[in-house]
């Protein structure tokens, strides 16, 4: 998974690039320190004069089963395998309080933005008032 992860936060850099020559600042892999004393690590981190944009990039294939309220997602991929991760939604939303916490800012200050590959479908997809791209 790390190759097609880091694969997936440089297309998302890809993408952003072009960003940089308006003011926007980019930080990628930027590990935050939480409460407890270890980090949890966001993929992008998009600074602008109108706040944190904070993205969790997921370069995925195959079909997606999730909602919000699920702890846990599942992706189904050929030959019926399948692999369970973590709410990417629950995991951006605490990035988005360890950062609030750290930079004492106020949370509308922070986005949240969900950025799922191309490769993948989602089924059974369920959202309301979440910013998911």
């Amino acid at each position: 998974h790390g190759d097609i992860g880091r694969y997936g936060e440089f297309l998302v850099y890809d993408e952003l690039k072009s960003l940089e020559t308006e003011g926007v600042r980019l930080l990628f892999n930027a590990y935050i320190p939480k409460p407890d004393g270890t980090t949890s690590e966001v993929d992008v981190i998009i600074i602008t004069k109108c706040g944190l944009f904070i993205v969790e990039s997921k370069n995925y294939s195959g079909w997606i089963f999730g909602d919000k309220y699920r702890k846990m997602w599942m992706q189904m991929i050929g030959g019926g395998r399948k692999n369970q991760f973590y709410n990417p939604i629950w995991q951006n939303h605490s990035h988005c309080k360890y950062l609030k916490e750290l930079l004492n800012i106020d949370e509308s200050c922070l986005t949240s933005y969900i950025v799922f590959s191309d490769r993948c479908e989602f089924k059974k997809f369920h959202l309301i008032q979440w910013s998911v791209r």
